[in-house]
């Protein structure tokens, strides 16, 4: 059994609802990611060390499940919420390139939507019109 355990400082400023959206991210990493046993995951309590922190257990068979676990798109996602706005758009861009070089699928452009998060993205944005223009452009079959 291999245990994995992650502690992170919860950001300044963050509020208690969004804290709450992305521990329940990370909880369903145990429904989207098979080779995990179990995940436990909480925020600190303080009464040994600092509050301001989240920590995850992560129980995985051996290490052949740790290294899937590592390299797993969710794990990924999860990864990709925490960072700032440029590191994450490089990121996904990075996963994106991969996947299309894996998949030997042909590049027909990329969207790198920046400020929309939990579904609130606006009607009228701009990465919508892109995203329509460039959908117009694809060849069909």
């Amino acid at each position: 059994m291999i245990r994995h355990i992650f502690i992170a400082p919860i950001k300044d400023g963050i509020s208690e609802e969004k804290l709450n959206k992305e521990i329940s991210l990370m909880k369903a990493m145990k429904d989207n990611i098979p080779e995990i046993v179990s995940l436990t995951i909480g925020k600190n309590t303080g009464w040994v060390g600092g509050e301001n922190a989240v920590t995850m257990v992560v129980d995985l068979k051996d290490k052949a499940a740790f290294d899937i676990y590592m390299k797993h798109p969710y794990h990924a996602f999860i990864n990709s919420i925490n960072g700032t706005e440029d590191e994450v758009m490089n990121y996904l861009h990075n996963i994106y390139q991969g996947l299309v070089r894996y998949l030997k699928y042909e590049d027909c452009g990329e969207i790198l939507a920046t400020g929309v998060g939990y579904s609130n993205i606006d009607e009228n944005s701009e990465f919508l019109k892109q995203a329509y223009e460039l959908g117009k452009n694809l060849k069909g079959e």
